[in-house]
């Protein structure tokens, strides 16, 4: 039966078994279905050009699933034999009266296997309805009993209860039908459920592998207990690594305008919202800093208790790079790479006002070069252009880290100097810049030199001049 499944790609079932549970034996349908790896690794039941890994075995305890179904009285109107066709086994059996003439049989398919339910009436009904279960049957013990009874009326002379005796044995034999009917139709929709939550788990299964958002399910304890494959193309972790751990590696930060920082933080929202979402930073097995969108959702009993969280991350690398290269577009000059006027205005601004809150002093430049229109127009722009760059480079190496250089455009910069002592320091910056700059230049094979005007003005000084 195996082989068969690993060829066919089917559920199939097998011959009835005998199984030990508590120490006794008890009757089973055992049904395989064989799992497949795809080429990229993903799992299917799809048995095309893919290879098998293994086999999932569902095990029925059929007593237990047929009294379910049937849900009989303690006197019950018929048996019922579950017949495995192909081996001439039961897989359930209550009546051993194959021969008995007043029987009904239903033929069916389960899992590639042809079976059989064959009902019988009990002594029970016998004496009640004195008929039979199976629809035929009953037609057939309707006629009989009819029968008798007109013999029988015909005898004693009652005839006029020969209508109200044939009234009440047809409601007796249309309840008795409508019973067994009933229990053979919830047979016929556990069986065609059976079919349709085989259905549901293999759509499942595909579209939690084929996804493009890594997911990853944890049981109520937060402990992980499946990963998808796009999973393990994000963070480089296969199933086996991170199957029953707790998955606090994998967060190594959240984003810093998020209010939530440790893990249990976010267990604590998910307890009293049952969702959370936000930016955070996974680490991968290659021990690479990835910024994700991650969404987390609780899943409830029907006690309302949480029983798993379902994660799913985004990777954020496009998205921050793309807000990265806006970002240098928005605030720094192309030619230069330098600040352009709008940072420039929002770092003098807090300059200001880290001056005006600390008591500090802040010195502003403006500088621009000596005849560059009439270079940028004899040499060209592309020739202006290189000269501009240079320049830039100049200008920056003339000063530290945490004061601002910034082109405003054309040929004009500015220097913000802030937490310097005295004028003396501002006064040995403009003489290292009028040095550099003045210092030859060649571009394209040409040695050009030139000169620059540079304009000087003091905050918090000049304010102090002003209220004296």
């Amino acid at each position: 039966m195996i082989d068969k499944a690993i060829e066919s790609g089917q559920a199939v079932a097998r011959s009835p078994l005998k199984m030990i549970r508590d120490k006794e034996l008890i009757d089973a349908l055992v049904i395989y279905r064989p799992i497949y790896q795809t080429q990229t690794g993903k799992f299917s039941i799809n048995k095309e050009n893919n290879e098998v890994i293994g086999l999932v075995n569902v095990v029925i305890r059929v007593k237990e699933f047929v009294d379910d179904i049937l849900k009989q009285s303690s006197q019950p109107e018929f048996l019922i034999n579950w017949l495995d066709i192909q081996s001439g086994d039961f897989f359930y059996q209550q009546s051993e009266e194959r021969t008995s003439r007043i029987k009904h049989y239903v033929d069916f398919e389960l899992a590639g296997r042809h079976m059989q339910l064959q009902f019988y009436p009990t002594t029970y009904f016998m004496n009640t309805y004195s008929t039979s279960l199976a629809s035929l049957a009953l037609v057939c013990g309707f006629l009989i009993t009819t029968l008798f009874t007109l013999l029988f009326l015909s005898i004693t002379g009652r005839t006029h209860r020969i209508s109200k005796e044939v009234t009440i044995r047809t409601q007796e034999l249309t309840q008795a039908t409508k019973r067994a009917q009933s229990s053979e139709q919830r047979i016929r929709d556990v069986l065609k459920q059976m079919k349709v939550t085989e259905q549901k788990l293999r759509l499942s299964d595909v579209a939690f592998n084929s996804t493009s958002e890594a997911m990853m399910i944890t049981d109520a304890n937060k402990y992980i207990i499946a990963v998808n494959q796009a999973f393990t193309d994000m963070t480089g972790y296969s199933y086996e690594e991170v199957i029953d751990q707790y998955p606090d590696f994998l967060i190594s930060e959240f984003a810093s305008h998020q209010s939530i920082r440790l893990t249990q933080e976010l267990w604590d929202v998910m307890r009293d919202k049952g969702m959370w979402r936000g930016e955070v930073i996974i680490s991968t097995k290659s021990a690479e800093s990835l910024p994700t969108y991650l969404s987390v959702s609780a899943i409830y009993d029907s006690a309302q208790s949480v029983t798993n969280m379902v994660a799913v991350f985004t990777d954020m690398t496009e998205v921050k790079e793309a807000h990265a290269i806006i970002e240098q577009h928005a605030n720094f000059d192309a030619l230069t790479n330098l600040p352009n006027r709008r940072l420039f205005t929002d770092r003098l601004q807090q300059a200001i006002k880290r001056a005006e809150r600390l008591g500090e002093k802040i010195c502003l430049m403006f500088l621009d070069l000596d005849r560059f229109k009439d270079v940028n127009d004899t040499l060209g722009h592309e020739f202006g252009d290189e000269l501009l760059r240079q320049m830039a480079f100049r200008i920056s190496s003339c000063i530290r880290d945490m004061d601002t250089v910034a082109r405003l455009g054309g040929d004009e910069f500015t220097i913000i100097l802030s937490e310097f002592k005295n004028k003396a320091h501002a006064i040995n910056v403009v003489k290292s810049l009028i040095s550099e700059i003045e210092k030859p230049v060649e571009i394209q094979g040409q040695t050009l030199r030139l000169s620059t005007s540079i304009g000087v003005t003091f905050f918090l000084m000049m304010l102090r001049n002003r209220v004296c």
